[in-house]
């Protein structure tokens, strides 16, 4: 279990009441119930005694405080501001946390329709459709076609099956080696290169990343610094690339709001809100009000994704098991061995 936003949103109310952060991470340590990060949280008050910076601290357990919860406790060290920012911090994990278990929740139905579709072809192809098999095996000639080709297949399956999982499974193993050595990740692949899915996590990074920026923003971090840290919250490789391009044109002399219209994957509506928010000086609200709207899409299309998928899938079921059974079931009845 990953106790980063626990930590974040404890340290944050304590130090906002003025206690020390050595006391406050002595306190953590005293009474926190996990030994493993127990341990951790020792290790964090003994650098901080030493007399590094909490953020230093942080660096050393990259596991559990990735980059982005390491920028963010820099900055609020550096504004003077760490118990506001890691109350900012706190908020966007939790914002993170529930978005997650709303996706996964709303997949998790269909993922097991598919893992249960597969596991019964599994079986009827293996072992029901043989049984059938030897009952028609002198009976070939006066087989319709559609029993011919369900037993074709099963016989199919039982020759070559296991060939072609163990050949599935030699190409994704290189699929996943070549994408390695090229510094990119399978995962990452088939989620750019997949519709509605790809769709699906542009909105998830870039209302982390607006949130992120909104937060960074409104405690007082310089454009540019906010940038380098909010695009660590940024997970798939092509839209790091697009966060890095938005710093090169702030340093050319574009506006940030100027740069979000440029970003593929965000809707441009919002992107010319947040154009019109810089110009009122109101930039930080609207990156976060976009932030709102994306999470609120994400939401709602991880659950159009599965009222699409659920009752497809169970036609798709449905179906060749229907047309198996028809096509065991009519023969056995044209034979005259089964009678309704």
């Amino acid at each position: 279990m990953n106790y980063s936003h626990s930590f974040a949103q404890d340290l944050s109310i304590l130090l906002k009441t003025g206690m020390p952060l050595h006391a406050a991470l002595e306190l953590q340590y005293q009474h926190h119930p996990d030994t493993l990060f127990k341990a951790t949280l020792g290790n964090l008050l003994s650098v901080v005694l030493d007399g590094q910076p909490l953020s230093e601290a942080l660096r050393q357990h990259p596991n559990l405080f990735g980059s982005y919860f390491i920028g963010m406790v820099k900055s609020g060290e550096a504004s003077a501001n760490l118990p506001s920012v890691l109350s900012r911090l706190a908020s966007q994990l939790d914002r993170d946390i529930k978005l997650k278990k709303q996706v996964t929740s709303s997949l998790v139905y269909p993922t097991i329709l598919v893992t249960v579709m597969f596991i019964s072809l599994i079986i009827i192809f293996s072992v029901v459709i043989p049984q059938f098999a030897e009952l028609f095996e002198s009976y070939s000639e006066r087989l319709d076609l559609a029993t011919r080709a369900i037993l074709s297949s099963a016989y199919f399956f039982e020759q070559w099956g296991a060939w072609m999982l163990l050949g599935s499974s030699v190409i994704v193993l290189g699929a996943y080696t070549y994408l390695k050595k090229q510094g990119k990740s399978l995962s990452q692949w088939l989620i750019v290169n997949t519709p509605y899915v790809k769709e699906l996590y542009a909105e998830i990074d870039y209302s982390r990343f607006s949130l992120s920026l909104s937060n960074l923003l409104d405690s007082g971090i310089g454009q540019i610094e906010a940038l380098q840290i909010a695009s660590q919250s940024v997970s798939i490789e092509a839209h790091q690339k697009q966060v890095a391009a938005l710093e090169a044109n702030l340093r050319n002399g574009q506006t940030l709001g100027s740069c979000f219209p440029a970003l593929h994957g965000i809707n441009p509506l919002y992107a010319h809100s947040i154009l019109s928010a810089e110009l009122a000086g109101e930039l930080p609200k609207a990156l976060e009000h976009v932030a709102t709207r994306m999470e609120e899409n994400v939401t709602e299309k991880a659950a159009r994704l599965a009222q699409i998928m659920e009752p497809l899938l169970v036609i798709i079921l449905g179906s060749v098991i229907g047309v198996i059974v028809y096509g065991l079931f009519s023969s056995l009845q044209n034979l005259g061995n089964f009678s309704f």
